[in-house]
């Protein structure tokens, strides 16, 4: 198990704990729930996305390489089987081309919610319109990229 694994799952988070992963990448531990957001480990080297066994869900606002990073989410998912990827309905498509299958995909468009249980707590992740560089409409109105 790598160190910054064992920092997280030893950090007694009663207030949401940081840490930055490289990129734009970021783990969020709060009350022993673990999301990763836009985990790019392929690159960073930050930590060894095998040894990601305590992920929750993995929020990815967006299909690009650096946010829905092909070398680091298969492995994730691998080494935490309860993790559920969570992702734009528009990048869906992608998410399955670099082999996760739809039940571990969570979709979602700006200004919803994702709820999460876990151990009798609550998570709650809102989606946001973002731009990267601007801002993308689907033909029925929601935005392509979001933030959290």
């Amino acid at each position: 198990m790598s160190h910054l694994i064992e920092e997280m799952n030893a950090t007694a988070a009663t207030s949401p704990s940081l840490w930055w992963l490289g990129h734009c990448g970021f783990a969020v531990n709060y009350h022993g729930m673990v999301f990763y957001i836009d985990p790019c480990l392929s690159r960073t080297r930050t930590l060894d996305p095998t040894h990601a066994t305590n992920a929750d869900l993995i929020l990815c606002t967006h299909a690009h390489a650096g946010h829905m990073d092909p070398g680091t989410l298969p492995a994730m998912l691998k080494a935490s089987p309860r993790a559920k990827v969570v992702l734009p309905k528009s990048a869906a498509e992608h998410a399955v081309s670099m082999g996760i299958p739809y039940e571990r995909m969570t979709t979602t468009d700006s200004d919803l919610r994702v709820e999460y249980f876990k151990d009798g707590l609550y998570g709650r992740v809102y989606a946001v319109p973002s731009a990267h560089p601007e801002l993308n409409w689907t033909p029925i109105g929601a935005i392509h990229n979001w933030g959290i």
